[in-house]
């Protein structure tokens, strides 16, 4: 993205110079350098809402896809996330965890903002180099005045983009109880892997049981 914003930037820069060393009649008037400004000042605009829409759209398929479920027919995507209901040794809990989930969704959605982090927006200030050696050929090119941000700096802040985040950032929480219930239905079970299995056997051999009684224990299972 870096390459391709310098890329489309010289390309600017370089249809100005075109423009500019273009022989034109002495009675028309010449391009002036408010209105090459102007024109680089739009194509910066036109590079941030290509920036803008490509993050928009990312984030709303994240969204989608997190949000996905199967129609009536059981038909739709795979899920995003394979999760195992698993034993510890102290309980049964999921793995990957909700909060492990929510994490990498919003570690996903921090990624997708940051891929214009370290894209410079262009200078809109100063006349291209190129463009000042063909209107003032005699003259040192004036400097730029540096850095005028990142593109970063206002795809942050859309209001579209802060909303579709602050969904991404819950989207896996809703899903919480759910999960717990599930956990719930093992609850029953839970001597199972809390109880000390010798100990247990030999507090019922001590009652000296019958084969009923045998029978009734393994019953039980």
């Amino acid at each position: 993205l870096i390459a391709k914003s310098a890329e489309i930037e010289n390309a600017v820069n370089d249809m100005l110079g075109t423009i500019v060393s273009y022989e034109l009649d002495s009675h028309i008037r010449g391009v002036s350098e408010s209105e090459i400004i102007k024109v680089k000042a739009h194509y910066n605009w036109s590079m941030y809402q290509a920036l803008l829409n490509a993050t928009k759209r990312s984030l709303h398929l994240l969204k989608e896809r997190v949000n996905a479920r199967a129609d009536s027919a059981g038909v739709g995507m795979p899920p995003f996330f394979e999760v195992d209901l698993q034993m510890n040794g102290l309980a049964v809990c999921l793995n990957p965890t909700i909060d492990e989930i929510q994490s990498a969704i919003n570690g996903g959605a921090v990624a997708i903002l940051k891929c214009s982090k370290m894209i410079e927006a262009w200078d809109t200030v100063t006349i291209p180099k190129n463009v000042q050696l063909i209107l003032n050929p005699n003259l040192p090119p004036v400097m730029g005045t540096g850095s005028q941000g990142t593109f970063y700096d206002r795809v942050a802040q859309d209001k579209e983009i802060l909303k579709v985040v602050l969904l991404l950032t819950g989207s896996i929480y809703s899903a919480k109880e759910e999960a717990e219930k599930v956990i719930r239905t093992f609850d029953p079970y839970h001597w199972l892997w809390a109880d000390d299995v010798e100990a247990s056997y030999q507090e019922f051999q001590e009652t000296e049981p019958t084969l009923d009684e045998f029978e009734r224990k393994l019953r039980d299972f």
